[in-house]
């Protein structure tokens, strides 16, 4: 029906009342849409093809670029003027943790993002959620990522102050004025209607080895982490309302211990990966109808 853009099945409902259910046709053959992803695990590996995430995401998805580990702060601030010495313990690193650091010194995400023109752009909040933000001088800012506090080069790059989940407060406010600013320049690349937020979320829960659920430790911390995320993504919406969000508080996804990367309680099973993508499926196809 429609040209094809739909198909109709008679049905009898419970009550013995004829109907007609309308569903959309399967598209044959269509492109990937191209995708950037700025976040981290929550987000990317939903772009992943080994078994436990989603071998087939490449049929549906082209992604672009990702931006990993970088908060809206250091997104938004400019490059430090002076030299970082990566050659000096690039063996320090994989090959890919290195870029991800690089990428958060560079500052040229708005550059790419605008060379790259996407038909989506997905984004979690867990950078701004849980890592501190090391200002290299009065200017510059970097994002205290996993990745970087792990090495050496942590140990010898500037820092005139750390900005921590000490005080969430004083966080917020200042990732306020950095969220309006990374919001502002976003928009004149993409749509909002084109925006896609992950809220992500935190599991206090996972999978041991027997597959016998066990909840994590702290819990306590793990919930202050949570407030200032939820608070997080109500600002960005508050000022995008119209970005498409996916939610999935309510759908009780848990670690595993078989997560392939190591669970913790940002990492979740299996088919928390796989129904994102179905839901970023979801999105496209909605979108197309309204286009």
């Amino acid at each position: 029906m429609n040209e094809g853009k739909y198909r109709a099945r008679l049905m009898k409902n419970g009550m013995g009342d004829l109907t007609i259910r309308f569903v959309a046709a399967p598209i044959i053959k269509q492109e990937p849409k191209n995708l950037v992803v700025m976040g981290t695990c929550f987000s990317r590996n939903a772009f992943n093809t080994s078994p436990y995430f989603n071998p087939d995401y490449k049929s549906f998805f082209n992604i672009q670029f990702t931006q990993t580990h970088t908060s809206l702060i250091s997104a938004t601030t400019p490059a430090y003027s002076e030299g970082i010495p990566f050659d000096q313990y690039a063996d320090t690193f994989t090959k890919t943790e290195l870029e991800n650091v690089k990428d958060d010194f560079r500052k040229d995400f708005f550059e790419r993002l605008h060379e790259a023109q996407p038909d989506y752009f997905l984004i979690d909040l867990y950078p701004d959620a849980i890592r501190p933000i090391i200002w290299l001088d009065e200017k510059s800012a970097i994002t205290g990522s996993y990745i970087l506090e792990g090495s050496p080069l942590f140990d010898v790059i500037p820092c005139q102050e750390i900005l921590d989940h000490t005080d969430d407060e004083a966080f917020y406010q200042v990732w306020k004025k950095h969220a309006d600013e990374f919001l502002a320049k976003l928009l004149k690349i993409i749509p909002e209607e084109r925006v896609i937020l992950n809220k992500g979320g935190f599991t206090y829960k996972y999978y041991d080895e027997n597959q016998k659920v066990i909840a994590y430790k702290n819990k306590m911390a793990i919930e202050k982490a949570q407030l200032l995320w939820d608070r997080l993504n109500n600002y960005f919406l508050s000022v995008a309302p119209n970005v498409r969000v996916i939610d999935f508080s309510n759908k009780g996804y848990i670690g595993d211990f078989y997560y392939p990367f190591g669970h913790s309680f940002s990492h979740f099973e299996s088919g928390y990966y796989k129904d994102l993508l179905k839901e970023m499926i979801y999105i496209d196809q909605t979108n197309s109808f309204r286009d």
